[in-house]
């Protein structure tokens, strides 16, 4: 958040929103993150810069699947989020393990399960940005910390 390196500035204030929001509440309120969701893929679809295309697309679709709706629908959710991790999983390439494997777990987790339960997300959110923390590695301090 403080350097600014990696994101762009809005993703930077998306991404730290959606983690704080997320740690305080321990739930998730669809308005605003589909909202987050929904202009963090849009960014990154404009830009296509620090995700991989099948990223930005997951992202992207995610986003307007949720805006669109203004709530999450599990099936459609799930399945984004464990294409992403596996995405991620196989290739190995803007993540480091440690993050890959949580994005990987999160989505199979969700897939398993077909809902969402915001305790262990909120967990493995902030599990991903302690991990980056300790690593610092593709992400921001500030930023992967929230």
């Amino acid at each position: 958040m403080m350097q600014d390196m990696f994101c762009p500035s809005a993703e930077v204030v998306l991404l730290f929103c959606l983690g704080w929001s997320a740690m305080m509440q321990d739930m998730f309120c669809p308005s605003a993150e589909v909202v987050l969701l929904f202009c963090l893929g849009w960014s990154a679809m404009m830009q296509d810069m620090f995700c991989p295309s099948a990223v930005v697309v997951l992202l992207f679709c995610l986003g307007w699947s949720a805006m669109m709706q203004d709530m999450f629908c599990p099936s459609a959710v799930v399945v984004l989020l464990f294409c992403l991790g596996w995405s991620a999983m196989m290739q190995d390439m803007f993540c480091p393990s440690a993050e890959v494997v949580l994005l990987f777990c999160l989505g199979w987790s969700a897939m398993m399960q077909d809902m969402f339960c915001p305790s262990a997300e909120v967990v493995l959110l902030f599990c991903l940005g302690w991990s980056a923390m300790m690593q610092d590695m593709f992400c921001l301090s500030a930023i992967v910390f929230c």
